[in-house]
């Protein structure tokens, strides 16, 4: 699924603003479509496709929303390591074809014992082994890597940014087919639908046409998913990690955003 296809009528336009302890970055249709591109890319080189699972488990930002834009390119499934997997994804081809986090201490755990590690697989086979590719992300706010930004990695760990730098702009794979019935994301047992993700967008008032809508952090896999629904609608996104009530009425008001029902 291409999440972003809504968008490209208007490729200058923001469509993602995000407001995390790092400050504020906003990213076009167009940007976004760039680095959707690039991780679809690496995941192609990584042999991911239509039904595979990519762990993505980092703190709300921009980062975590095109990894996950990237995996929907290509058909495959996003989840994150903090709780049971529904027993939809039994049957997954394989192991996770890769992992992102901006965690060391996560990464080295995926690394050596896969989600199995983590008791967030029960009977799940493959899908509980070591991920043999994890990518650290950094906390950077314009996405510099780890090693760019002063830290440091273990050997074996891949520097998320520099690795993703390499990759052309443009898709060179071919976008996987629509399919209401693919797991999008998947987290605590719960999973929401490339349907569901469209049908929730053209149901939910704020998402209509093309507004703006505030959201605070999310929290899993499936809640990302959930907060980019406008997009579904040409909409935007205003995301952030302060959900204090004033701040996001502060928020709504200077972005001109509704808040998310």
């Amino acid at each position: 699924m291409d999440a972003l296809s809504a968008l490209l009528n208007d490729p200058a336009a923001p469509r993602l603003t995000t407001y995390t302890d790092a400050g504020r970055m906003e990213l076009s249709a167009q940007t976004l479509q760039n680095w959707q591109s690039k991780v679809a890319n690496l995941l192609l080189d990584l042999g991911a496709g239509p039904g595979s699972v990519i762990v993505c488990d980092a703190a709300p930002g921009w980062q975590p929303v095109t990894i996950a834009v990237g995996a929907w390119l290509i058909g495959a499934t996003v989840v994150d390591a903090r709780g049971p997997l529904p027993d939809s994804l039994s049957d997954a081809v394989g192991p996770p074809v890769a992992a992102f986090t901006d965690s060391v201490e996560l990464a080295e755990q995926l690394a050596d014992e896969g989600l199995a590690g983590l008791n967030v697989v029960d009977g799940l086979g493959e899908l509980g082994e070591p991920i043999e590719e994890v990518f650290v992300l950094s906390t950077d706010p314009f996405g510099r890597g780890v090693t760019e930004s002063g830290g440091e990695l273990p050997f074996g760990l891949n520097d998320f940014s520099p690795e993703l730098r390499v990759q052309p702009d443009a898709f060179l794979g071919t976008a996987a087919p629509a399919d209401a019935g693919r797991v999008l994301a998947a987290s605590g047992g719960g999973q929401l639908t490339e349907g569901q993700w469209l049908a929730t967008a053209k149901d939910d008032d704020d998402a209509a046409d093309g507004e703006r809508v505030i959201f605070g952090p999310w929290d899993n896999a499936v809640e990302l998913a959930e907060t980019l629904r406008p997009w579904a609608a040409g909409g935007a996104v205003v995301m952030s990690t302060d959900a204090a009530p004033e701040r996001l009425a502060e928020l709504g008001e200077a972005e001109n955003a509704r808040p998310a029902h």
